[in-house]
């Protein structure tokens, strides 16, 4: 199970995403439909742990995203 919780991420000055939270349960099927340029692959950057500098919380499995390791992020 991933938790979004409260994410917002601002790229150059432009916020990009803005109080962004969801619950996705294992072995479910999410979509992300948008227009272009609406956060949608800064999303899956975030949750891949791509991109580090965001404001709120990932939750992998109840665990912060942050505080899991390279290796471990991998295999959740």
């Amino acid at each position: 199970m991933v938790e979004l919780v409260d994410v917002s991420l601002v790229i150059a000055g432009r916020e990009v995403i803005r109080s962004f939270s969801a619950v996705l349960e294992a072995g479910g099927i999410t979509g992300l439909i948008g227009p272009s340029g609406s956060g949608k692959s800064a999303l899956l950057r975030i949750m891949a742990g791509m991109i580090s500098d965001f404001s709120g919380e990932v939750l992998i499995r109840k665990r912060p995203m942050r505080s899991l390791g390279r290796r471990e992020l991998a295999r959740a």
